[in-house]
């Protein structure tokens, strides 16, 4: 395997990488700290956009995290191509309820969760991923969540994420209600020599394996798009193994990207 060749415990770039320090980027900081400061201020909802690969996923599975261990009742749900059952049960997952096969239960249990975290004095949270691609008929509930809420009188702070060409199909009912908006944004040259130099430090490197020029090539090829800096670069260490090399330059780089082709990323 090329983790022996490289001296890697683990895939600095691969699926494993998922257990890893969030990207280095001071972007995805400040994108971080303006969710919170929206639940801080009660906001009702906040909209995050970016293009596919700039981190939006891992900005809002943080961001539930964090609020988590705040102890707020938070859930990501994903809206590509979700069910009203799927829905439900990543909500009920997210806010710690046991499962229920009966919808009308399941938006019961919704309702007095929501009752005991107003005696609670504590907030709840639900970010939906790929906003711009869920059904409508799931986006309507969330309109029935809120209204839940509002019955309860409990804080509840929705964050929509969505590719901004996109977002226009989430619709007015949400949009309308839209506070505050963050972009997340390519990285710059040096953010994506961090997120490098970070992702191998994790994954047991003692060199930096790619040389300067490689990483200028890398943040060349992939724009900045942090899913893109991640799969240029794992193919450059799995080239690089199989050739032997001691280091990764930016002709052995490139040319692990020519080899699968831009469309292929």
């Amino acid at each position: 395997m090329y983790h022996a060749h490289w001296g890697l415990q683990t895939s600095p770039f691969g699926n494993e990488a998922a257990a890893s320090p969030a990207p280095a980027s001071a972007g995805f900081d400040e994108a971080l700290a303006r969710l919170q400061y929206l639940l801080e201020q009660r906001g009702r909802a906040g909209l995050l956009l970016g293009s596919s690969g700039t981190g939006k996923t891992t900005l809002l599975r943080r961001f539930c995290d964090v609020s988590r261990r705040h102890g707020l009742a938070a859930a990501l749900v994903g809206g590509k191509g979700a069910s009203e059952s799927s829905f439900l049960q990543q909500l009920s997952r997210g806010w710690q309820l046991p499962p229920v096969n009966d919808r009308e239960l399941c938006w019961e249990q919704f309702a007095d969760r929501l009752v005991e975290l107003r005696f609670e004095q504590t907030a709840a949270v639900v970010a939906l991923d790929d906003a711009d691609q869920t059904p409508a008929a799931i986006r309507c509930q969330f309109e029935r969540l809120q209204h839940l809420a509002d019955q309860a009188q409990t804080q509840l702070t929705i964050v929509l994420a969505s590719e901004l060409e996109t977002a226009g199909s989430i619709g007015a009912a949400l949009l309308d209600q839209i506070e505050l908006r963050i972009d997340l944004t390519p990285w710059t040259e040096e953010e994506t020599a961090e997120h490098v130099a970070l992702r191998l430090l994790h994954s047991g490197s003692e060199l930096p394996i790619f040389t300067d020029e490689a990483i200028a090539a890398l943040h060349e090829l992939s724009g900045g798009i942090p899913r893109k800096v991640d799969q240029i670069a794992q193919l450059a260490l799995l080239a690089g193994a199989g050739q032997q090399l001691v280091e990764i330059d930016a002709v052995t780089l490139t040319e692990a990207y020519q080899e699968l082709g831009p469309g292929g990323l």
